[in-house]
């Protein structure tokens, strides 16, 4: 009788501290949805300051779900998380659609870009991977709606991720690294720019231009990668990164195509030229975007090249040193820098890892090797033309 008495003593000892703070979170909720959207309404006169109130809601509540989650509030918590979001997105596309009425039209291609991304991710990420590498000639072949398709396959994996982290995520854990806090405190103060700007067209400039598209990188990180989908990531990548130093190696050979000298001319004029000649572009606009391109994309397939095996690896090196010839048939040196730490740095982790016990002497040489001799071919190349 004592164990059935205990028994029935917990939930009436604990009901009453629930219903308590469900009544306190029902209560912040509204006076907070009453305070946003006062601030942004644009009939009330408010200090400009005060619509960062529209993000404040979202952030409080996200952040108390995450440091709260196996506690007995977790899925109140979570249901907040979801309902200021829902309301901070309306208010903010309510902003946009009034300063650019355009947008109204990409919310429901958003929907449809959300299914489709999450049904395949793979395929979105590796797309917006090869846009990225190779818009030059996408642009002066196709005049290919570039900055428009990145955007709308960026939102549709924001807003899929979104969906499924609050609506799916149940008992799966989320890793948070510091990097990834990094970025996120530079994303969420470049939103809070959005509201404080000087008109709300200008902020949103500024955001895409400053932060969008570093933001897919801490999206791409925290996505549910199925062992499947990683692989056909891991080997899209490497195949995108192969054809674009293959396709900047053969036109270093040939040439651009005129299409792409025109543009090449058109958009940066005098700094596609270097002693009078044209700047080795490949598929891009200028000679400095490829240079940019493949100093990030040089350091990674190296580091992917040691980590794997058999076919991947293969594929990975090569796309390493054609990457590397392309940054330096470029005529870009500012990238040479960054691609000899990025180098250096990779060797160094390959060595130290834990997940590749052994000194591996014979795959650090051979792959110092590979590097220095691709570098001294191209320096020597690029130094004849």
């Amino acid at each position: 009788m004592s164990g059935l008495s205990l028994k029935l003593r917990r939930p009436l000892r604990g009901s009453p501290w629930r219903l308590a703070g469900q009544i306190l979170l029902g209560l912040a909720l509204c006076a907070w949805t009453a305070l946003a959207v006062i601030a942004a309404s644009p009939e009330v006169e408010l200090p400009a300051r005060s619509s960062p109130l529209v993000i404040v809601g979202p952030a409080a509540a996200l952040g108390a779900w995450l440091a709260w989650r196996p506690g007995p509030h977790s899925r109140e918590l979570q249901l907040a998380a979801a309902w200021t979001a829902t309301v901070a997105a309306a208010l903010v596309l309510a902003k946009a659609t009034s300063a650019r009425p355009e947008i109204a039209l990409a919310i429901p291609a958003v929907a449809v870009s959300a299914l489709v991304c999450m049904r395949f991710p793979g395929a979105a990420v590796v797309g917006l991977f090869a846009i990225s590498g190779c818009f030059g000639s996408l642009t002066a072949f196709l005049s290919f709606p570039v900055g428009s398709t990145v955007d709308l396959v960026l939102a549709g994996l924001w807003a899929g991720t979104a969906g499924m982290l609050v609506f799916r995520n149940r008992g799966r854990a989320l890793l948070l690294l510091p990097g990834a806090v990094a970025i996120g405190i530079y994303l969420a103060i470049t939103t809070f720019e959005i509201l404080t700007a000087p008109t709300f067209s200008t902020g949103l400039d500024a955001f895409r231009t400053s932060a969008w598209y570093l933001g897919a990188g801490l999206l791409v990180g925290h996505m549910a990668w199925t062992e499947a989908s990683h692989s056909r990531l891991l080997h899209g990548i490497a195949v995108v990164s192969l054809a674009i130093g293959g396709y900047a190696v053969l036109r270093w050979s040939i040439g651009p195509a005129d299409v792409e000298r025109e543009l090449a001319v058109r958009s940066a004029g005098g700094y596609n030229f270097l002693f009078g000649e044209l700047r080795v572009i490949g598929s891009f606009a200028s000679g400095h975007q490829l240079g940019a391109w493949t100093a990030g994309v040089t350091p990674f397939c190296l580091a992917l090249a040691l980590a794997s095996k058999g076919r991947l690896r293969v594929l990975f090196a090569l796309a390493a040193g054609l990457c590397a010839f392309a940054l330096l048939a470029s005529g870009v040196r500012a990238g040479l820098v960054g691609v000899a730490a990025g180098v250096v740095l990779t060797l160094m982790l390959y060595q130290l890892s834990r997940g590749f016990k052994g000194l591996h002497l014979g795959v650090t040489a051979g792959a110092t090797a590979a590097v220095l001799i691709i570098g001294a071919v191209a320096v020597a190349t690029t130094t004849e033309t």
